[in-house]
């Protein structure tokens, strides 16, 4: 919470104070990590004809099993295409697997095959950082998963061994955030009445607007990931489809609407 108080030495003891203003924001679990997840803010202005203000409120339960977000309250889902993110008072759900399963690979990424004649140390070098060492007996192996960048990455392995280091492999690879791996699925969507800001701050919600947004992305092939969205109210609608393609010179993307 934070408290605002001025005082204005000009104005003389009678009305030197001025108003009192505060601001809070509220976080709070409830049943522990399977429970659910309230955020709240509220602002207060001792000169206001209404002093008191609520902020956007939310109650969150998370399934990280599947990666999947419930929320209620006034709820947004990130935009996709030509969408716009509004806030709306309803109930929503997504797939986040940036926040709930953080360390998971969803996206494609390098595999290369090498053999070792004798133990070695191995360096993965991708943008001139070493990013993973590996100590490997003798044999062949697959380097999977490389930890790649958005846009073009400079792969490059080195083997450690008692003769030195030396350069087993050099190439380039592309990888983008449109892309996913196989059978892997992402989406959202929210369904509730759009917020109407009166005044300065004051939340009123458009009762007889009912809204939807929503999306989804799936990862037909390693080289191909198709999505589409769909946005509505009362009065307008938007329709789209995406598609991401990682071809031998690159990465290309196409995204329509309707």
């Amino acid at each position: 919470m934070t408290l605002r108080q001025a005082y204005d030495w000009n104005s003389g003891p009678d009305n030197g104070f001025e108003p009192l203003r505060a601001s809070g924001d509220l976080a709070a679990n409830l049943f522990g990590d399977k429970g659910f997840y309230l955020f709240a803010q509220g602002e207060y202005d001792e000169a206001a004809a209404d002093p008191f203000q609520r902020g956007n409120a939310v109650m969150m339960y998370d399934d990280t099993d599947e990666a999947i977000r419930y929320s209620l309250g006034d709820v947004t889902v990130s935009p996709a295409g030509f969408q716009s993110a509004p806030i709306l008072g309803g109930i929503g759900f997504q797939r986040q697997f940036g926040e709930l399963q953080p360390f998971r690979n969803i996206r494609p990424s390098g595999v290369y095959r090498f053999t070792l004649d004798r133990a070695s140390t191995v360096d993965v070098v991708v943008n001139g950082t070493v990013i993973r060492t590996l100590r490997l007996d003798a044999g062949q192996f697959d380097l999977r998963d490389f930890p790649l960048f958005n846009g073009l990455n400079d792969v490059e392995l080195y083997v450690v061994d008692e003769f030195g280091r030396r350069l087993i492999a050099s190439f380039s690879q592309f990888t983008s955030a449109r892309l996913l791996n196989p059978g892997i699925a992402e989406f959202g969507a929210v369904i509730g009445l759009p917020q109407d800001r009166i005044g300065t701050s004051a939340i009123a919600y458009e009762k007889s607007n009912l809204a939807f947004s929503g999306y989804a992305r799936y990862g037909l092939f390693t080289e191909l990931t198709l999505g589409a969205n769909l946005q509505f109210d009362s009065r307008q609608w938007l329709a789209g489809g995406e598609a991401g393609y990682a071809s031998p010179i690159g990465n290309f993307a196409v995204s329509a609407g309707f």
